[in-house]
C-alpha cells in the first residue's frame, strides 16, 4: 500500500468488509501506524539536519578560533629554532581564546559523535 493510499481509500475500496468490525479496525490501525511511522521519519530527518547544521557552524567557528591564535613569528619560527614563542604564558584575551577553542573542539567532537549515531 502506498503512503497516499491510507488517506484516500475507504475500507470498502480496499476490499475490507466495513460491516466486520475486526477487519475495519485492522485496516484503520494499519493506516494509523503508517502515519505515525511517517511522522517519526520527519522528526528524525529534522534532527539530522539540525545536528549537521550545528556541526557545520561549529567547524567554521573552530577554524576561525584556531587561526586567531597567533604564536610568535608563526610557521617559520618552528623551522628556524626561534625558542622565544615556545615557552610563553598565555594571558588575558589569548588565554580566554585558548580555553574557548579547547571547549569548542570538545563540543565539535561530541556533536560529530551524535551525528554518527543518528541513523
Amino acid at each position: 500500500m502506498t503512503q497516499f493510499a491510507c488517506q484516500i481509500m475507504t475500507p470498502a475500496m480496499r476490499g475490507v468488509d466495513h460491516n466486520a468490525p475486526s477487519e475495519y479496525a485492522a485496516a484503520r490501525w494499519e493506516c494509523e501506524v503508517h502515519e505515525q511511522h511517517r511522522a517519526w521519519e520527519r522528526v528524525v530527518q529534522a534532527v539530522k539536519n539540525t545536528v549537521l547544521l550545528i556541526q557545520l557552524i561549529l567547524g567554521v567557528v573552530l577554524v576561525v578560533c584556531v587561526l586567531l591564535q597567533t604564536k610568535g613569528s608563526g610557521f617559520t619560527g618552528s623551522f628556524t629554532g626561534d625558542q622565544s614563542s615556545v615557552y610563553r604564558t598565555r594571558r588575558g584575551v589569548e588565554r580566554s581564546l585558548f580555553r574557548f577553542t579547547i571547549g569548542l573542539a570538545i563540543l565539535f567532537c561530541v556533536v560529530a559523535l551524535v551525528a554518527s549515531l543518528i541513523k
